[in-house]
């Protein structure tokens, strides 16, 4: 493999980046117009000089981020949206468009390195509020995101840190998520982020064994420590009575009919909103979606009914509060158990067919438009009718156009499918995306620890099977 002739708009850009000390230096190796290059690493040697420290170099100066470590996907993403044009910045679009999908794919493995075991704070170490109420849901305590396509900022550069966020909240840079958010943030606000972000790694300290352990059986390290209540199983109930508590409880589902129809799904490819691209349209059957999550009533009296455990509540209300902390194993058992005794058809939602529904023939951010209303769902705000610090009863707030509550906020929504970083080749008929390799599931609709950006109708967060959290739920659908 050969890298092509690099450009003179290329070595133009360059020389404004790094001076011309810097340029002399590369332009004497890989950078020589017409040279042979060997596909890996050369180039990644190439980006190294650069991305390896992260910090500022040339003159003027210039902040890049480290790319040791970094996320595969995230950087694989990157440099496609910097080749297609879809992210700007004139030395990165240049040094893109001489790489082939093949050269992409090798960086992305080469510098996309181990993924950081979790950690835990030391005594008396306090987190900025500032990190917990906007940062730590998506970057984690330590800057490790939960999300295969979200950078590791954790031990980048504060500068780096500091001028991506200005350049969020002043437009120089646009992302549906980041630049909402950014725009909420005050000079100080990104300072302390910065600060923070960059230091973490030095004074976190390692996990033990035990906490290794319960890290890998439950994913603690995204979804934070659930205070475990054990309940005791019971002695399951008759057939009869079972299929009476089914009955009961798909009754108490309100199962709304939806209409047959189209819809563009994704983000706008002007957004950047990598995970949420490209977009496409998807045409789908008329099928049920429930008016609300299922609540702890109901899943209470599912496990009576077999005599399992109550599922521990975190420490949160329960009644016609959402469930929360369970597992999708868990899910699709509750589920199973209401087809078998009621002969009815219900699922865990495509992510096809959650989005249609949530949107509710809109085309908007979000149901009621594209301006963000912290009054509107249950969010980490707590604005307006939003009173609860936590969970909110299942319709506490307004239903969208199709008479569906919480579509937005609340707790996120676990759907069927294996997550995969783009549209690419997904299914226009919405069924889910299945097969190997299924790390990750998809879900949606934010919850009550997040801010705007997750909760945008065309935003996708990832979590595997296992996981459980005070934040993640679920609503069922049902073929018709």
């Amino acid at each position: 493999m050969f890298l092509p002739s690099i450009p003179t708009p290329l070595l133009s850009a360059i020389r404004r980046s790094l001076g011309a000390l810097a340029l002399a230096s590369l332009s004497a190796t890989a950078f020589a117009q017409g040279a042979a290059v060997p596909a890996a690493p050369a180039k990644a040697q190439l980006c190294a000089s650069c991305h390896d420290g992260g910090v500022k170099m040339g003159t003027p100066p210039v902040n890049v981020p480290k790319l040791v470590r970094q996320q595969s996907d995230y950087i694989h993403t990157a440099l496609h949206q910097f080749r297609s044009g879809q992210r700007k910045n004139e030395t990165m679009q240049a040094i893109a468009a001489g790489l082939s999908d093949q050269d992409i794919r090798e960086l992305a493995d080469h510098f996309g390195g181990v993924r950081p075991l979790p950690v835990r704070m030391p005594e008396g170490m306090v987190m900025p509020k500032v990190v917990k109420q906007v940062c730590e849901n998506c970057h984690g305590m330590t800057g490790v995101a939960s999300l295969p396509e979200t950078p590791i900022i954790g031990g980048q550069h504060r500068d780096f840190l500091r001028v991506t966020l200005e350049n969020f909240r002043n437009g120089q840079r646009h992302s549906t998520v980041m630049s909402p958010i950014a725009q909420m943030l005050s000079d100080e606000d990104i300072r302390v982020v910065a600060e923070y972000y960059e230091t973490v790694h030095n004074y976190f300290v390692p996990p033990t064994a035990k906490e290794i352990e319960q890290a890998a059986q439950s994913n603690l390290a995204v979804s934070g420590p659930v205070t475990l209540v054990k309940h005791q199983p019971t002695k399951p109930q008759s057939a009869a009575e079972q299929k009476k508590a089914a009955l009961a409880i798909a009754a108490s589902l309100e199962m709304v009919t939806l209409p047959a129809g189209s819809f563009l799904m994704g983000s706008p490819a002007d957004e950047g909103d990598a995970p949420g691209l490209p977009r496409h349209t998807v045409t789908l059957k008329s099928f049920k979606m429930a008016k609300n999550m299922v609540t702890f009533d109901q899943f209470d009296a599912y496990s009576k009914a077999t005599g399992r455990p109550l599922v521990n509540d975190g420490g949160m209300k329960r009644g016609n509060y959402p469930v929360i902390n369970i597992t999708m194993g868990e899910s699709q058992a509750f589920i199973d158990w209401l087809n078998r005794h009621t002969g009815r058809r219900f699922k865990v939602p495509s992510e096809s067919e959650w989005e249609y529904a949530a949107r509710a023939g809109t085309t908007t951010h979000y149901w009621w438009g594209d301006k963000v209303d912290f009054g509107k769902y249950n969010s980490f705000r707590n604005e307006g009718a939003d009173i609860w610090p936590t969970t909110s009863p299942v319709g506490a707030f307004p239903a969208n156009p199709w008479g569906l509550h919480d579509m937005t906020g609340n707790v996120f929504q676990r759907v069927s499918d294996c997550r995969r970083p783009t549209y690419d080749g997904k299914p226009t008929d919405g069924s889910p995306v299945v097969g190997e390799p299924c790390l990750l599931k998809t879900m949606r609709g934010g919850s009550w620890r997040n801010l705007s950006g997750a909760a945008r109708h065309a935003t996708r967060s990832g979590v595997t099977d296992e996981l459980i959290s005070t934040s993640i739920g679920l609503r069922v659908a049902e073929d018709l």
